[in-house]
């Protein structure tokens, strides 16, 4: 997760959404889901992280309910897929 704060930090001066994340493997992307990492369809294994969301699961000592982030992905997660480039 210092890899979350400081693209946090480098995000509030010069812009970004989310935090793209090549995962090494099924077992690494799938903790990384437990934060809302979106896999992108044609690279299942490289995840789109909202640092919203990271932002908020930092700031607790646990990571948010699956409930908790259903409800977010329902509700804030309209993040363009094709033809977006990550700012962090």
């Amino acid at each position: 997760m210092a890899a979350g704060r400081r693209c946090l930090r480098v995000a509030a001066e010069v812009g970004g959404t989310v935090l793209l994340i090549d995962a090494k493997d099924e077992r690494a992307a799938a903790w990384y889901a437990r934060y809302v990492a979106l896999p992108l369809l044609d690279a299942p294994l490289s995840t789109l992280l909202p640092l919203d969301l990271m932002a908020e699961a930092l700031k607790s000592a646990h990571p948010p309910t699956k409930r908790y982030l259903e409800q977010q992905k329902r509700e804030k997660l309209h993040i363009p897929l094709h033809g977006a480039t990550p700012s962090c």
